[in-house]
This record gives C-alpha cells, structure tokens and sequence, in this order.
C-alpha cells in the first residue's frame, strides 16, 4: 500500500538526518571510515528515491486527491462608516516660552535655589546675588537725588524774599540817607531809620533758627561720603587679604576666559579651513539633487501643457490665485472679528472668484475627462518650488567654493581679540588677588584716603550746617543790619555835596543789586535743575531695580531646564545663569506651499511621537505663518495639544496628522484586507465556508481603513489576516470576525 511507503520513506528521512547529524565528525574520521560512511549514505538515498518514485506511481490521481485542510483566517464585515484621508507633517515638539535668565547687574551668586528639572511658579526665587555695593549704590543715588531737589526748590523759589527783601531795604536806606543828608536829619527821618535797623535785626533773628534744605543737603553728602568710603576700604581689604573664595572666583574668571578664547579660536580655525572636501561634496550633491527634481518637475508641467495652450493656461492660474486670495481675506477678516458688512463683502468677492473659475474650466473643457486644472496649478507650483531649490542648492555651492568672506574673518578675528583681552583683564585681577603689587595696594590706599578725606569733609559740614547754619540768608540778614546801622549814624549828621554825590552812587549800584536778585534763576537754569532731578531719579530707579533683581525669579511658571552657575560664582549682566521654560508646549512644523491652503487656525490635528509608543494626541492649530520661509518656500504653522498636561516634551519629534476629506456614508474595510496587484485592488470574501477573491475598486484611504467604491456589499465578510496564502475557492476555518 502507499501507506506503507510513505511509512519507509518517513524512516528514510529520519536517517538521512542521521546521516546529516554526524557530518561534524568528518574531520577527525579516517579515510576508509569517511569512504565507509559515504557509501552509506549514497545507500540510503538511493532507497530514499525509490520509496518515494514508488509512492508517486502509487499516488491517487487528481481526483482522488486529498482536501487541503481548512485555512485558518480572521475576517471582518464590511460596514458603512466616516473615513477620513488625512496628510502627514514631521515636526518637533517646542516649549511655548523660553528664556536665559540673567542679572540685570553683575556680581557674585551667593545662594542657589534650585536645580535642573525642578518646576517653578511666577515670582518664586532662583538665585541671590550679593547685595552690600547695590544698597550703597541705592544710598549714593538717594543723596545725589536729595541734592537735586534742594538745588531745584533753590531754583524754582527764585531769590528768597528776605534776600530781595534785604536788598530792596538796602536801597530804601540809601536813599533815605540821601534824602536825609540833602535836607539834614530830621526827627521822623531819624525814627524810619532806627525802625529800619529793628525790623533788620529782626529778620536776622528769624534766619539764624535754622535752614532745612542745607541741613538735608549736607546730610545727604556725608551719607554718600559714608557709603563711598566703605565700599573703597572692603576693596582695599580684599586686595590685602584675599580670601580663599576671592582667588577661586578669579580663577574661575581666568578658567571662563580661557575657554571662550579656546573656543573663539576653533571657531576661527573651522572658518579659515573651509571650504572642506565633505562641504564641496555635500554641496555638489545637493545641487545634483535640486536640477534632477527641476528636470522631473518641468517635464511633469509640459506634459500637462500639452493639451492646453499658454494663454488658457494663463487664465487657468489667474483664476485659482484670485480664488485663493479671496478665500484667504474672508478667513482672515473673520479670524480678527471684523464687522458683518465686511464679511459680507469677502463672501460676496469669493462668490464671484469661484463663479470666474467655473466659467473659465467650462471654456478650457475641464468637466470632460482629462487633464484638470488642479494639477496644472499643482505641476506650476511644483515646478517654482524646484527652480526655487535649484536656485538655493546652487548659491550653497557657490558660497562653499568661494570660502569664508571677508566680513566672517573680520568678526572671527573680533572674537579672538575680544576673548584674548577679557583672558588678560582675568589672569591681572586674578595675579593683583595672588601676589598684589606696592603699586596697587598704594593706590587703592590713596582712593580709600581720597573717600576718607571727602567723608571728613562732609561731616564737618554737617557739624558746622547743624548747629551754626551759615548761608547765603544769614549774610543778606547781616550785612541789612549793618547797613541800617549805617543809615541811622548818617541820618543824624550833615553831610556835604561830594559826600551826597557818592551815595548817589551806592543807590544806583544797590538798584542795579536788586534787580539782579529778583532775577537770580533764569529759565535756562530751572531747566538744567529739572533736568539734573529727572537723572537723579533715574538712577536711583535703576540701583533700586539692580537691587531688587540681585534676586533672579522666575517670569512666569515653568521647569528649570538648565543651571549655569553654582554658589559663589561671579555673574555679569551678559551671562545666563538659568534657562526656564514653559510647561506648556507645542508642536512646529513646516508645510509646503501645496497643501497649506488645507489648513487654518483652530483645525483639529492628531500629534503621535515614536518616543511614546505611537499614542496620538488630540491637538488643534494654533498660528500659520502669514508669508513663506524665503529659502524653504515652506509655512511654519504651531499647533497645541487640546488636552492640558500632555506628556509631550520640547524636543520630542512628533508626527502631524491632518484630515483632508472626510466622508460620512462609506463602505470600508480595514486596510489589512487589500491584495494588490500591480495596479488592481482584490480581497477574499467569505462565501459557504470557501474564499472567493473579488476585484474592488478603493477611494480614500487611512492609517487603519479602506473605502470601497465598488465590488464590495455591506454585511459581507472579508479575510483581514490569512489572506496572503489564500487561494481561490480555498476551505476557511474562521477564528475570528469583527
């Protein structure tokens, strides 16, 4: 029976493999055993063949052949459902807000707050910079402001009326002298006189209580003394004994230096090594690539021109351009909430663009089949987009052959230069901590006695300002008594002509004194006051502010993504001690000319990333650039997750998705159900327990799901897994269905 020789040759089989499993031991098998052995194995398939040519002559005839066992497959029913075609962009996952915090002046970091990674709230601490020269910068700039005032009250007020009250006595006494020394001392001219002198006496009384502007000006200029002075003396002790911390900040300083000379340096080198033979390649390459797609691209257009000729062509482009403006004006005028008329007359002007279109089309034969004017506007499109890559591929060649220009030089030489002078400015300071100099030490000793001196100075103002306030009015006060005095002794004696023609004199001179006085500030004098307050103001405002900012908080809420500085670390205005960034995040991406009239603002996108395991999260558009990338041709459009706390992470690459058309009532299937061959689509319907391929015709199409246009009924039964080894009218055994 054939049974039995299928039986054989199963035994064969299994020492043939035998055979086969000793083959390792050839090696080490002598010669005549090897011979043994291949004689034994020529043996053995030889009965191998006649067993089975034996079990072949035997063999049952087609039509006695046995069933092929049943094909294990899963199916599906084709159902009717929404598919929706969707287009796809790479992006990159970007924190909405970054920012490099900085002092907004320098000095030394004396507390760190937190570290990389740590999330932070508006307004929450960050670092603290040392603040003792702030606050004296505080304290000089309210004396230097205490001053300017006073100055500009002295100003504003003019000549104090008893200075022009003084004067105009003094002139009064002249002339009553006069008059008295013409006509001789009479009893009533006598009696004005002493009247005169007590009301003199009086004001000088009244000045010699006290003067508030000098006592609050000369107090403000020792304060200022005082904090100048004490800045010089802990710079002078610093230079004579150098702390530990002292010589490691300029040592950090040097260190700092050095590496940004190094780096300006390599820089430099990379700049004046160019071009390279790797930029000279890759820039070939490019250039390549670009004039092949321009090649391909205006070939594409010429086949589509052909049916059409320039002119209607022509029409064809204007007429979409004015489609699209049109309907770009009505979204944007509805994005910024303009009024009802205005919208009205945006649908009315994309009413008749469309109108326009179809006119045109009609007369270009357009609803016939054949060439549309889509894909004429799209071959046009692509064809400047690759004359515009050529274009660019061609100046990157260009500007790698040609090398660095001269501008490039001159700026990587500024660098050196710059990084060179700041690494010898901190190897000085750092040498003057190190080994200070007679010569330095001498000099800070003379700046500290210099303060001292002015300090000195100013106190022994203030003593004197305190309890014997010498100004100005207590002269004017003065010298009017004296010259009552005066007039009262010349009242009761006779004068002659010559001694009445000298008054004479004295009165012109004290009127043309009064005269002075009552006009003592002009208005440029007021303005030179004002102006000296409002810069006084100034800089107080700004030492108040650099010292309010000697504590750097966070702007707004975020994660602390980088910590430049540590503890003890001196910091300028330039440099970053903290990079934060938002929580928040949100997708960039760039789309091509061709397809950003699919987008707006407020469409609905899914983002998926690799980097969580393709999840798709739900997000919307936020912004569309209004012009083109001028290199790219390309729109940068942002796009946020809809959901709040998103995993997304700036950096992350993260995928698009855009739905493009959707349609509501459709037949489909899932995409694993498609066979295709070459051009033509087929599945394996499920019929009688048997599989039955059937051609279809397919229409939009997704990640997961196919539409079927034709060829297909809804409730059938598809096979979505098994499929690949099916065969026409084949036995199934369903697993499974959905």
């Amino acid at each position: 029976m054939w049974q039995d020789r299928v039986s054989q040759t199963a035994q064969f089989l299994r020492e043939l493999q035998i055979l086969s499993s000793l083959r390792h031991f050839h090696l080490s098998t002598p010669l005549k055993d090897k011979k043994r052995l291949a004689m034994a194995a020529v043996g053995v398939l030889l009965v191998g063949a006649v067993l089975l040519a034996s079990c072949a002559k035997d063999e049952p005839k087609s039509g006695d052949q046995l069933s092929r066992a049943p094909v294990p497959v899963n199916v599906a029913e084709v159902r009717q459902g929404e598919i929706s075609a969707s287009v796809s962009f790479p992006g990159e996952a970007q924190a909405i807000d970054r920012v490099e915090l900085s002092p907004s002046a320098g000095g030394r970091v004396v507390n760190v707050m937190v570290e990389e990674g740590q999330q932070v709230t508006a307004g929450d601490p960050l670092a603290q910079l040392e603040s003792e020269t702030l606050e004296a910068q505080v304290k000089q700039a309210q004396a230097t402001l205490a001053n300017a005032h006073a100055q500009l009250t002295r100003v504003l007020e003019g000549a104090r009326p008893e200075e022009v009250a003084a004067s105009r006595a003094a002139l009064e006494s002249l002339r009553q002298r006069v008059a008295g020394m013409i006509v001789g001392g009479r009893p009533e001219q006598v009696a004005a006189a002493e009247a005169n002198l007590q009301s003199a006496r009086a004001r000088l009384a009244e000045v010699v209580s006290g003067v508030p502007f000098l006592r609050a000006a000369s107090l403000a200029s020792m304060e200022a003394a005082r904090s100048v002075l004490t800045s010089t003396e802990r710079s002078l002790e610093k230079l004579r004994n150098p702390t530990t911390s002292d010589i490691q900040a300029a040592q950090a300083s040097v260190d700092a230096a050095r590496a940004t000379l190094n780096g300006a340096l390599a820089r430099q080198k990379d700049l004046l090594a160019k071009p390279k033979p790797i930029d000279l390649v890759t820039a070939q390459a490019a250039l390549d690539a670009a004039e092949a797609s321009l090649r391909k691209a205006e070939a594409t257009l010429s086949d589509l021109k052909q049916t059409l000729n320039t002119q209607l062509l022509k029409d064809l482009i204007e007429v979409y351009t004015a489609v699209t403006l049109a309907r770009d004006k009505l979204t944007y005028d509805r994005a910024r909430g303009a009024s009802d008329a205005v919208i009205a007359d945006d649908e009315k002007a994309l009413l008749i663009a469309y109108r326009n279109q179809q006119q045109r089309e009609t007369d270009a034969g357009l609803t016939r089949p054949g060439i549309s004017a889509e894909q004429l506007i799209a071959a046009q499109t692509a064809a400047d987009a690759a004359r515009s890559a050529r274009d660019s591929a061609r100046q990157g060649y260009d500007d790698v052959v040609a090398g660095p220009k001269e501008s490039e030089r001159e700026s990587a030489q500024a660098s050196v230069d710059s990084a060179t002078s700041q690494w010898e400015l901190a190897k000085i300071a750092l040498r003057q901590l190190q080994n200070p100099t007679e010569a330095t030490i001498a000099a800070a000793e003379a700046t500290v006695e210099n303060a001292r001196a002015s300090y000195s100075a100013a106190q022994a103002k203030w003593e004197q300002i305190k309890d014997n306030p010498m100004d100005s009015s207590l002269t004017a006060a003065q010298a009017a008594v004296a010259a009552a005095e005066q007039t009262l002794v010349l009242t009761k004696a006779p004068f002659t002509n010559q001694e009445i023609a000298s008054q004479q004199a004295l009165i012109d001179q004290a009127d043309q004194q009064l005269s002075l006085v009552a006009n003592k500030y002009t208005r440029a004098d007021i303005a030179s006051a004002t102006a000296a307050v409002a810069l006084a103001e100034a800089s107080l405002t700004t030492a108040n502010v650099h010292l309010k900012n000697a504590t750097i908080t966070a702007p707004f809420d975020g994660v602390v993504a980088r910590k430049y500085v540590s503890k003890g670390a001196l910091v300028s205005a330039q440099s970053p001690v903290f990079s934060l960034v938002s929580r928040e995040v949100q997708v960039v991406f760039n789309v091509e000319e061709a397809s950003i009239g699919r987008l707006q603002v407020g469409q609905n996108v899914s983002l998926i990333t690799s980097a969580l395991g393709e999840q798709a999260f739900q997000g919307k558009v936020l912004t569309i650039a209004p012009v083109a990338d001028p290199a790219s041709r390309t729109f940068r459009v942002t796009a946020i997750p809809i959901i709040a706390g998103s995993p997304l992470k700036g950096g992350m690459f993260t995928n698009v998705s855009v739905a493009t058309e959707t349609r509501a009532r459709a037949l489909i299937v899932p995409r694993s159900a498609i066979i295709q061959q070459g051009a033509d689509s087929f599945v394996y319907i499920v019929e009688n327990k048997r599989a039955s391929l059937r051609k279809v015709a397919v229409g939009l199409t997704n990640e997961g799901f196919v539409e079927i246009t034709s060829g297909l009924d809804a409730g059938q039964q598809v096979v979505i897994q098994g499929n690949r080894s099916l065969r026409q009218d084949d036995e199934v055994q369903v697993l499974s269905g959905s």
